[in-house]
C-alpha cells in the first residue's frame, strides 16, 4: 500500500516527466534530407549531452 501512496502523492512529478518526455524529438535526418542510420541517430544524440 506504501508503494501506492507514493506513486499517487508524486502525481504532478510523473506528469510533468511524462510532458517532457513527450517534447523530445528524435532527429532522424542530417539536415540536407539523408536519413541517418540508428547507429549515426545515437552518435549524434550522445555528442549532443
Amino acid at each position: 500500500m506504501e508503494e501506492l501512496d507514493d506513486m499517487l502523492s508524486n502525481r504532478s512529478v510523473v506528469a510533468q516527466a511524462l510532458a517532457e518526455a513527450l517534447d523530445v524529438a528524435v532527429q532522424t535526418d542530417d539536415g540536407s534530407g539523408k536519413s541517418l542510420t540508428l547507429e549515426e541517430q545515437i552518435a549524434l544524440a550522445q555528442s549532443q549531452e
